[in-house]
């Protein structure tokens, strides 16, 4: 296929996707976005193709395929977790979730790249932006026996996030507290902070984010920021590291493996007093 008919079938799709923007879990958009991710997996690496479905769509509706994006998976969050909080066997209701071996997998790979950057055991965790199903953590935490805090701070998905932990039976190991980061500054003692890709809705407010946590983080904590480049930028806002002014980039990792594909790993700058 020539690179004008991926652009137009492309562009297609997104105006499919757009136009069942809802707050309400939908299936058919679940299956849309399935397919616009298949497309940017594979076509992201092919520069020529990459820069012209970006041009077009930043033009058209990039806000709008973010802002559905987004919806998507907070609706379908909050829609498994009633599921799972309403089962007779939640685990196993839990492992019917659409894309748990996706998590599987995404979950062991975020956890031994932070590993790999830390030189003592990891104990304490913060995890920014949980959501009412916040798989991450519940792997992390079973694989390997953490205490991890989570904020969110929209309601319902702090509410349903909050039975769902009761229902596992993970209560006393993983807490969540509902605020927005912005407003949140118990951010002292913990090994790891962990920013979802949600958390900041354009890059403006992502560079707040990083400024808001370098303030009140300790100079030992590692700060872990989930980002996203190439086609991946038409469902996700960057972030650039410029953006990380009060702190010193320790590692950026990427895996084309994975949806959220870039892993900027950072501390605190420790300041010298004269």
């Amino acid at each position: 296929m020539n690179k004008r008919k991926i652009t137009i079938g492309f562009g297609a799709l997104c105006r499919q996707i757009v136009k069942l923007k809802s707050s309400r879990y939908d299936p058919k958009r679940t299956a849309l976005f399935g397919k616009l991710i298949r497309v940017i997996k594979e076509n992201d690496k092919r520069a020529p193709i990459s820069h012209r479905i970006l041009t077009q769509t930043k033009h058209i509706l990039i806000n709008d395929l973010r802002s559905t994006f987004s919806l998507e998976q907070i609706s379908i969050e909050k829609y498994w977790a009633i599921k799972i909080i309403s089962s007779k066997n939640p685990y196993d209701e839990l492992k019917d979730f659409p894309f748990y071996k996706g998590y599987i997998s995404s979950a062991k790979y975020l956890f031994d790249t932070i590993s790999s950057m830390c030189k003592d055991p990891i104990r304490k965790m913060l995890y920014i932006g949980g959501g009412a199903l916040p798989l991450n953590p519940i792997l992390m935490q079973n694989k390997h026996n953490l205490t991890i805090n989570l904020i969110e701070r929209d309601n319902q998905s702090f509410t349903l996030s909050k039975k769902l932990l009761n229902t596992l039976k993970l209560n006393r190991k993983i807490t969540v507290e509902l605020s927005d980061i912005m407003d949140y500054k118990k951010l002292k003692n913990y090994d790891v902070i962990i920013n979802a890709v949600l958390v900041g809705e354009t890059s403006v407010q992502k560079r707040k984010v990083i400024r808001h946590i370098s303030k009140y983080m300790d100079t030992n904590t590692l700060l872990v920021f989930k980002n996203v480049d190439g086609l991946r930028t038409i469902l996700y806002p960057s972030v650039k590291t410029q953006y990380f002014k009060d702190l010193k980039i320790k590692k950026v990792v990427k895996n084309p493996a994975q949806l959220t594909n870039i892993l900027i790993f950072s501390k605190k700058v420790i300041k010298n007093s004269t």
